[in-house]
Order: structure tokens, then C-alpha cells, then sequence
């Protein structure tokens, strides 16, 4: 076990962003039309690969949830979440903690119901890849690579979100939390026995 104050300045937690590919008839168009139904849909104008690690290094909890949806060719869109209601409708039993998150919102509203990718293809890493690199997202994204068909960019969870979610007894979605830096592992061995 490693204890680590979450006051730690030294303590950051990464985002984790999703690459999705292998889905059957996928189109992005009809990826839009459906996100409209509960999120704006801005153009990232003025915004290019290089600065991609900084826009997806903001802090999530400050605001609607929101994401930046990237498609082959360079296109790229803020998808934000209009109102706290679908969730509270998606997810009425779950902590408002839970519901609050960019990645809950992600899972449920975006890859849940409008992609199919239901939370046990997440665990299993069906159709999705998971990246710390926002920029090499976007490479991935733009070259088609490994039939890599759109990436959802995220923000890092904030360690105030992470408590609540802890506080109310529930557990933080899949991938939501990178914390860096990692503990070396393997360097100490004890042996347990008799």
C-alpha cells in the first residue's frame, strides 16, 4: 500500500483520453446529430495539435461536463453538456458525485447510448484504446491508424471530485484517474512466509 496526502503539490492526476475504433457503420455525422440532443456543439477553431495537451490539461469540474471530439481530417469539436438532467434521467440512483463527472457523462451519454460501447466493452477495451497523449490521439485519429475512427479528449478529474465521489461511497468510473508520478514498483521485495 502507498499513502499519499492528496494535498501533495508534487501529485497530479493525467487525463486519459479514448480512442475508439471497430465500430460497425460508424459515421460522424450521425455522431453529431445524436450528441445534439444533450450537448452544444462548437468548432475548436484556432486550435491544432500542438495545443491539444494543453486544452485537455484544464481541470474538469469547473463548469458542464465537456470533451473535444476529434474525427479524420482535422476536424474538431467542444461537445458540452447542455443540462445536468440527462444524467440525473441516465443514472437516477447514482450519487450526484458520480453523475457530475466529464468521463460518466462520456460513458453514458456519448459512447454508452449513441455508440453502443456499453460499460462491460469498456472494461474488456472493446472498440476503444486508452491514451495519455492527447497529441498522439490526434495522430492516431488523423492517420486512421489501427482503424482508429474519431478520439474523445478529456479533462484530468479533479482530487476535489475524487473525494466526493469516495465521500458518498461510490467508485470512480473506469480510467478516470492517472495519477503521476507512479510509485516504482519491484525495487523492494519481502517474502511472506511462515
Amino acid at each position: 500500500m502507498l499513502l499519499v496526502p492528496d494535498s501533495d503539490p508534487g501529485l497530479a492526476i493525467w487525463p486519459t483520453h479514448r480512442v475508439l475504433h471497430g465500430l460497425s457503420g460508424f459515421d460522424a455525422d450521425r455522431l453529431l446529430a445524436g450528441a445534439a440532443g444533450h450537448f452544444s456543439a462548437t468548432p475548436a477553431g484556432g486550435l491544432d495539435a500542438s495545443g491539444l495537451d494543453g486544452w485537455a490539461d484544464r481541470p474538469s469540474g469547473d463548469g458542464n461536463p465537456e470533451f473535444l471530439l476529434l474525427l479524420p481530417g482535422g476536424a474538431m469539436w467542444i461537445l458540452r453538456l447542455r443540462s445536468p438532467e440527462a444524467m440525473r434521467q441516465a443514472l437516477p440512483d447514482a450519487p450526484e458525485a458520480i453523475r457530475s463527472l466529464d468521463i460518466s457523462v462520456l460513458h453514458v451519454l456519448l459512447l454508452g447510448r449513441l455508440l453502443g460501447i456499453d460499460g462491460g466493452r469498456l472494461l474488456r477495451k472493446e472498440n476503444v484504446r486508452y491514451r495519455q497523449s492527447a497529441a498522439a490521439a490526434a495522430r492516431e485519429v488523423d492517420a486512421r491508424q489501427d482503424g482508429a475512427q474519431c478520439a474523445f479528449l478529456v479533462k484530468p478529474t479533479a482530487m476535489r471530485q475524487i473525494k466526493a465521489v469516495a465521500g458518498a461511497g461510490a467508485v470512480m468510473p473506469q480510467k478516470s484517474t492517472f495519477f503521476y508520478p507512479k510509485a516504482l514498483s519491484g525495487m523492494v521485495v519481502y517474502t511472506h512466509d511462515g
